[in-house]
């Protein structure tokens, strides 16, 4: 096999990196300095996590309504471009992988969302730019830019994910 336990972990650490971008909207003046958050991939336990969170929120939704759950569901989509299941997801999504920067070589860096709750609150442009901001850094830590197809097989196989 080619790949040698160095090349995946240091693979693996380039998808873990943090990347520092502007916050949204936190640059309205010229020259004014931006608020600069970072923005990491989450674990897969991490990302499970978000599909509880979310699909807890519709119970408790549901609920709160005097629904039950596949009623909200049936609805929830309505002229919408996402499902509510899915913006929820993303919701945690966001709050999970947005962090302070000097933070970013903790174990346990700080959020920069105090709660799902607040990103709930921020309105839909913004969210929407975090969410895209989160894809874009999908998109440039992937191996799979840089490494040819069987290459890509390879890795997996290697990772016992082939």
């Amino acid at each position: 096999m080619q790949w040698k336990d160095d090349r995946v972990s240091a693979l693996l650490l380039g998808r873990r990196a943090v990347r520092v971008i502007p916050f949204p909207g936190s640059v309205s003046e010229e020259g004014a300095e931006p608020l600069l958050v970072g923005v990491r991939l989450l674990t897969g336990t991490q990302l499970d996590q978000c599909r509880i969170d979310a699909a807890q929120y519709l119970k408790n939704k549901a609920k709160a309504a005097d629904m039950e759950i596949f009623e909200l569901l049936q609805i929830e989509s309505v002229g919408r471009e996402r499902s509510m299941s899915t913006e929820e997801m993303y919701r945690a999504i966001v709050y999970r992988a947005y962090i302070h920067p000097e933070d970013e070589q903790k174990k346990d860096p700080r959020l920069v969302f105090s709660s799902l709750q607040e990103v709930r609150g921020i309105d839909a442009d913004i969210f929407e730019q975090l969410w895209e901001a989160y894809v874009d850094h999908q998109q440039y830590v992937s191996p799979r830019k840089s490494l040819e197809d069987t290459d890509v097989r390879e890795l997996a196989d290697a990772l016992g994910k082939g």
